[in-house]
């Protein structure tokens, strides 16, 4: 390309070299090559290309980087500050008291993700805070990670050695891993505390679902 270019630029030179007028013409018509051609000029990824190309396990920028259903989140984030035109549903049975279950669903009614949420109020549903979120099906990804293409190898390699690892015992999730990268305090997720990221493989190896826990 750059000796086309030139050729082209040596030719236009010799018809215009007697034209002084011509040299404004000939200096426009080498801006304008250059931006159509990209002289010289990287390309810039988007924010998500970047932040999908960094390592490290790093639970503030995992936690930004939430797409569902094509739509960028963060974790946490209040029930109203979902986008508009999905919906949910709230259940507060066997929940802690400022907790709850929500079924977050898309403009068609379709389930995109459950979650648990803080900070619960019958009267004030929508400022309850999702603070623990699974994500279990190939329309989300977290930091990159998606549920039934990314690998264990990948996961390793993104983030290092796992904080813990939990084996699974029963027969029916036989062979499946938990990886946790990050602090957890607590029995069950109605008592969760901490700031990690929860990776589940099946036997193959291959991401289940993967989910957010965030609390202050």
């Amino acid at each position: 390309m750059k000796e086309r270019l030139c050729t082209m630029f040596s030719k236009l030179k010799h018809r215009l070299d007697r034209k002084s007028k011509s040299v404004v013409a000939l200096l426009a018509m080498a801006i304008l090559l250059c931006g159509f051609t990209g002289c010289e000029r990287s390309t810039i990824p988007d924010g998500s290309e970047i932040s999908y190309s960094e390592t490290g396990f790093d639970i503030e920028r995992i936690r930004k980087n939430v797409i569902v259903d094509g739509q960028a989140i963060e974790i946490p984030i209040k029930l109203k500050e979902l986008p508009k035109d999905w919906t949910y549903e709230t259940s507060a049975n066997r929940f802690a008291e400022d907790r709850c279950h929500v079924e977050v669903k898309d403009k068609n009614g379709d389930l995109l993700f459950s979650c648990g949420a803080k900070n619960y109020k019958e009267s004030k549903k929508g400022d309850s805070r999702i603070f623990d979120a699974p994500f279990e099906n190939d329309k989300c990804s977290v930091d990159g990670i998606t549920p039934f293409k990314t690998t264990r190898e990948e996961i390793v390699e993104r983030y290092g050695e796992a904080t813990s690892i939990k084996n699974f015992n029963s027969k029916k999730y036989e062979g499946w891993q938990e990886y946790r990268y990050g602090s957890l305090e607590g029995k069950t997720s109605n008592d969760w505390h901490g700031k990690c990221l929860i990776v589940t493989f099946n036997e193959k190896g291959i991401v289940d679902w993967v989910t957010i826990v965030y609390t202050d």
